[in-house]
């Protein structure tokens, strides 16, 4: 196991005072001096690590959400192990990085026959991070592994882990080894670390939907770490990545290291982190996109509605609502793409610094400055400049751009509907008036009427009204034709009566008006 441990520590490979062995010699030379002859494209003391994460919290997470979240993470690890865990003292230390258990080191062992392993529980902000790491013991340091080893250590690992051990976050997988203080060249370690890569990935099931094969353009610029090789395998569209390093000696994998350990975890926190976000940035995009055109379809058919009459006031309303309702989505998933961007940019500072501190401490424990390398890993982070950063950032200029062109379209649809409620207001105002008038005429119409209609009895009105257009021998009681009887006589004189009152209601209103 490599982890930053102190010297009085026994070393994972020392557990239950198991003793190192002496080079055990394959072959003797002319002068009898034992030579180390190393076998083709093995590996000695393999090692496979796991590096979990998980979110711990979220913006908005209830305390329901948070429980789960923590079971989940707990049930990654032996009960022996949470039991601990929940012994131990709540910290208030609210720093990005701080191991769960206490203690040197701060970390839970385990043997299982010839495998030693370890846990390493971690809180980094609002992430749990976990490492499982699993290695063969080391009963003699003549002990070559061919590459398969390594896919064994990983179904080990498997084992450990439930069913449904996908991180919400990310995961990395570092396969570590050394050649026994053999000089390999680069294109040798190149083809090592391709064959143990390989292997490695080889047994995985179909279940497991995994197809990240050795991209010679991704390790071509191979790293140099502490005198030895690293190499690193990444997509974006995963949230898996496979960093392989191979040391020139067992000293330097143990003493050296291991101290570097835990700067890792951190190192590989804000790497899932980037792709993450980057991540949930392209889905909130596509997702814009979409709603940016249901908008316009939206505004199309307000236009329509507009430009062939006023009437539709009921249609306008319904076509303003969704637009509101569509354009409320759309601002949320523009301000959720900013947080994703500031997101990116807070975590590839962290990833930088941490970078740095690897490389200074690799430094400081080389022999020589030249055996560290990590460009490599530093290709991470002007990827994420040069293309995932600049992504999002030209996406946000889009769909602001974009906002702001449908809302100055939208103002104009929303003046030519006001106006088009104006004028409905004018055209029922003027219905209101007229209906008033109507009303008004028939009132005094209906008062005329009735006034005539009780006016005098049929015999006065009869002497006054139609006998002066007859003899003097006319009589009033005599008539026998219905239509002058005395019923339709009442009607012809309201009739009579009506129009006069009207024809003078109207024509006041009018010189009313006209004043």
């Amino acid at each position: 196991m490599h982890l930053d441990l102190p010297e009085a520590y026994p070393q994972p490979n020392q557990i239950n005072n198991g003793q190192r062995s002496k080079i055990m010699p394959s072959e003797m030379n002319s002068h009898g001096v034992y030579l180390t002859k190393v076998k083709p494209m093995c590996i000695h003391q393999p090692e496979v690590s796991l590096f979990l994460y998980d979110f711990k919290q979220g913006f908005g997470n209830t305390e329901t959400e948070i429980r789960e979240m923590k079971k989940g993470f707990y049930g990654k690890m032996p009960d022996p192990l949470v039991q601990e865990l929940r012994q131990q003292p709540t910290s208030d230390d609210l720093s990005n990085f701080r191991p769960l258990l206490e203690g040197e080191p701060p970390c839970w062992f385990f043997e299982e026959g010839p495998l030693e392993g370890l846990y390493y529980p971690t809180i980094l902000g609002d992430t749990y991070g976990l490492v499982i790491s699993i290695a063969i013991k080391a009963e003699a340091d003549s002990e070559w592994h061919s590459p398969e080893t390594f896919a064994k250590l990983r179904q080990e690992i498997i084992k450990c882990l439930p069913d449904d051990n996908q991180p919400t976050l990310g995961q990395t997988w570092m396969l570590t080894g050394h050649q026994k203080g053999e000089q390999i060249t680069d294109n040798e370690a190149e083809k090592q670390a391709q064959k143990c890569y390989e292997a490695f990935n080889n047994n995985r099931s179909q279940s497991d939907n995994f197809n990240l094969g050795w991209d010679q353009a991704r390790t071509e610029n191979q790293g140099k770490f502490l005198g030895g090789h690293l190499f690193e395998l990444s997509y974006e569209s995963k949230k898996e990545h496979t960093v392989v390093i191979l040391y020139p000696d067992a000293e330097t994998a143990i003493n050296v290291g291991g101290k570097i350990f835990p700067h890792w975890t951190q190192l590989f926190h804000y790497h899932h982190k980037i792709i993450y976000s980057y991540i949930q940035g392209r889905k909130l995009s596509s997702q814009s996109k979409s709603l940016f055109s249901k908008m316009k379809v939206v505004q199309k058919d307000l236009e329509h509605i507009v430009s062939h009459g006023f009437q539709q006031i009921n249609d306008i309303e319904l076509g303003l609502q969704s637009q509101r309702n569509i354009r409320f989505k759309y601002n949320d998933n523009l301000h959720s793409l900013i947080f994703q961007n500031q997101t990116i940019d807070a975590n590839l500072g962290n990833y930088r610094k941490e970078l740095k501190a690897i490389e200074k401490k690799a430094i400081k424990n080389s022999k020589e400055v030249d055996l560290v390398d990590l460009s490599l890993l530093l290709e991470f982070a002007n990827l994420t400049t040069d293309k995932y950063k600049l992504q999002i950032q030209k996406d946000i200029e889009f769909f602001e751009q974009g906002l702001k062109l449908l809302e100055n379209n939208l103002s104009t649809v929303n003046t030519q509907i006001e106006f088009n409620r104006n004028q409905i207001e004018l055209v029922k105002n003027e219905q209101d008036r007229k209906f008033q008038n109507l009303v008004s005429v028939g009132g005094a119409v209906i008062a005329a009427a009735n006034l005539a209609a009780h006016t005098g009895d049929y015999t006065m009105n009869c002497k006054v009204l139609i006998k002066p257009f007859f003899d003097s021998t006319f009589d009033c009681n005599a008539v026998k034709v219905w239509w002058v009887s005395p019923l339709f006589f009442n009607i012809y004189v309201a009739i009579f009566w009506s129009v006069i009152i009207g024809s003078l209601f109207c024509f006041i209103k009018r010189k009313h008006r006209q004043t």
